[in-house]
């Protein structure tokens, strides 16, 4: 091969190009001979283009057979790019002074649409910023979508609630370590549900004046079955059970009262099974209406009692304070029971039936008296002669008398 030397000289440096027949592909060699440095360009013996400094082994080494490109410092490849076209650092840092523009991915990431994402990062933000770091950037550490951290109900210490909060249908408030107790509306009913099998009962209480907790409603939960009891203070008045409803004290009731189907009623016209509070002047009493035509009160006032036909408005019976039983007919007082003994008032007197029941009877009346009268029995048995007895008895004395009988 044709080989060309050529030298220039330039203060205490040269330049040569020769052909160095120490390389099978007899490599081209251009050397800047320096005063301590050389650089060659040159084809060496693989096939790969060189341009080195052969003193410090710097330079850019240009491959045949891989397509690559190397970079190299001190005799070490530092970077380079493959035949996929792909730069890489294989040694030291990269330090980049002007903007890199990214088309790909950077280990998989799509820098550039992700980049959208850290537009609005502040300025000087750091991982580690300060209250104060963010304040001095004008930031409203505050607000969470635009709302103010008081907006926000804490879960982690007291609060306070200064607006209503609405929980939607069959979404439920829980108290307790497990939820023992849900408070909910299911779109038709609203329910306080004890969560806690076969324990846990539900109390309604509150402080009175005195300042003493009181409970109001205890529902009870401990059994197969529940039950509720309601207090007075600190006195049970009412539970319910199995059996029905237990009442402890007075049962007080101004409206109507419904017992086995039957209307027990507070009324003017004392309609109804039982009316309480009826009323006849100064009387009060109790009404038991069995039928729709049949009204009976038990009255009573401050010193009397009695029994009154509410249907017909008139007495049946009436004892008063002196001890005296007054019987009523029709509402005519028919007989008195006093402290004498029987009265049979004013055309009243007494039916013997005898032995026989039919329409024959016997009448024990009196002749209206035009004074007060008495008849005395005598002590002793037998039987009492009538008038008409008496002529025979005349009649028959007198005969006997006269045959000296």
């Amino acid at each position: 091969m044709l080989c060309l030397l050529a030298k220039v000289r330039q203060g205490t440096a040269s330049l040569s190009v020769t052909n160095s027949g120490g390389y099978a592909n007899n490599a081209l060699i251009a050397s800047f001979v320096g005063d301590s440095d050389a650089i060659q360009i040159r084809n060496d013996a693989a096939g790969d283009y060189k341009i080195i400094n052969s003193q410090q082994g710097n330079g850019i080494s240009i491959y045949d057979g891989t397509g690559g490109v190397k970079l190299r410092y001190n005799g070490s490849d530092i970077a380079g790019c493959d035949s996929t076209g792909g730069f890489e650092v294989t040694s030291g840092n990269l330090s980049v002074t002007n903007n890199i523009n990214v088309s790909g991915t950077v280990d998989g990431r799509d820098v550039a649409a992700d980049g959208t994402k850290l537009d609005t990062i502040e300025t000087g933000a750091t991982a580690d910023q300060t209250k104060a770091d963010i304040d001095a950037l004008n930031v409203d550490a505050d607000t969470v979508d635009g709302l103010h951290a008081s907006s926000f109900i804490r879960s982690n210490a007291n609060d306070n609630v200064t607006a209503d909060t609405e929980w939607q249908d069959n979404n439920k408030v829980k108290l307790g370590n497990s939820g023992d107790f849900h408070m909910y509306h299911n779109g038709t009913d609203t329910i306080f549900l004890s969560n806690k099998a076969s324990d846990g009962d539900l109390f309604i209480q509150g402080y009175g004046a005195d300042s003493v907790l009181d409970t109001a409603i205890k529902c009870d939960f401990s059994g197969n079955t529940s039950f509720v009891e309601l207090y007075h203070g600190i006195d049970k008045k009412l539970n319910t059970s199995a059996a029905g409803v237990d009442v402890a004290g007075k049962l007080d009731v101004s409206g109507q009262l419904e017992v086995g189907g039957h209307l027990l009623q507070d009324s003017t016209d004392r309609s109804g099974l039982l009316a309480i509070s009826t009323t006849l002047g100064t009387w009060n009493g109790i009404q038991i209406n069995p039928t729709t035509t049949s009204k009976w009160s038990v009255m009573g006032d401050q010193d009397d009692f009695g029994l009154y036909d509410d249907e017909n408005s008139e007495w049946i019976l009436q004892y008063n304070e002196n001890s005296t039983l007054a019987l009523y007919s029709n509402g005519t007082n028919s007989v008195t029971v006093n402290t004498n003994g029987l009265v049979l008032n004013t055309g009243k007197y007494i039916t013997f039936e005898g032995a026989t029941a039919d329409s024959f009877e016997t009448f024990f009346k009196v002749v209206d008296p035009t004074a007060d009268r008495t008849i005395n029995l005598p002590d002793a048995s037998g039987t009492v002669l009538l008038d008409t007895d008496i002529n025979v008895v005349a009649k028959s004395a007198a005969i006997n008398l006269f045959l000296g009988r």
